[in-house]
């Protein structure tokens, strides 16, 4: 797998509708403009994403998501890498019961529905970040 040397946080945005990956662009872009926002509109460009870039620091995925779905996405992840490893938010419409189980056991910090106001999205996306980036300090201090 190849490594990409970035200079700043990376986001790795699986989503299929255009409109709703730029609104979640901008969203994130306004709490933090320092990283750097990669789309891709189906699992199977996500994973050749990270098979030629590496893993991002954060994944935000919908579960519907053609070529491969959100979740294969998380679980081919999460069979390479421990489950919180990469932090991963699922934006999309509620998940049902059986599959919030088998997302709460990978580690999914968290699911936006695709309806929250802006105000919703940017207040996640901020403790999201600060969460990241407190954990990479403390990383980078063992």
């Amino acid at each position: 797998m190849a490594n990409c040397v970035s200079t700043s946080p990376r986001l790795l945005l699986a989503e299929t509708n255009s409109d709703e990956a730029l609104f979640f662009r901008r969203m994130f872009e306004q709490v933090a403009r320092h990283w750097q926002v990669v789309w891709e509109k189906d699992g199977k460009a996500a994973v050749r994403r990270v098979l030629n870039q590496g893993f991002p620091d954060l994944l935000v995925t919908r579960i519907d998501l053609p070529q491969r779905s959100g979740l294969d996405l998380i679980e081919w992840i999460r069979s390479l890498q421990s489950p919180k490893a990469i932090p991963v938010l699922i934006y999309d419409t509620t998940p049902n019961a059986t599959q919030r189980q088998q997302l709460s056991g990978w580690g999914v910090e968290d699911y936006l529905d695709k309806h929250s106001p802006p105000e919703k999205v940017k207040l996640v996306l901020r403790q999201l970040v600060i969460q990241i980036e407190k954990q990479a300090v403390l990383a980078g201090k063992e």
